[in-house]
C-alpha cells in the first residue's frame, strides 16, 4: 500500500489515564474544530497527529504519527522526546 493513502489521517488520542481512544478522521477537518471539539470526543486532554504512512512491527500495522503542536497531554504518558509517535492498529 502507498503511504500516501495516509497522508492526511488525522488522529486524537486521549490521555492514557483514561482508556485510549483514538479518532480517525479520513477526510480534512479544520484545526480550529479539532481544538473546539476533540477534547469533547474523547473526554479528555487529547494529542492530535497526523499519520505520515505505516510500518510493521512484529506482524503489527503501526502508524507513523506526526503532531500538530497542539498537545494537551503526552501520548502514552511518555515525555516528549521527538514529534514522532507510533500508534498500534
Amino acid at each position: 500500500m502507498s503511504t500516501n493513502r495516509y497522508s492526511r489521517i488525522i488522529a486524537v488520542l486521549a490521555d492514557t489515564k483514561r482508556p485510549l481512544s483514538i479518532l480517525l478522521l479520513t477526510r480534512r477537518v479544520n484545526e480550529r474544530y479539532l481544538k473546539e471539539y476533540a477534547p469533547s470526543l474523547v473526554g479528555g486532554d487529547v494529542k492530535i497527529l497526523i499519520a505520515q504512512g505505516f510500518i510493521e512491527i512484529d506482524d503489527k500495522k503501526c502508524f507513523l504519527l506526526t503532531s500538530l503542536g497542539i498537545t494537551c497531554s503526552e501520548a502514552n504518558g511518555e515525555k516528549d522526546r521527538s514529534n514522532d509517535r507510533f500508534c498500534l492498529v
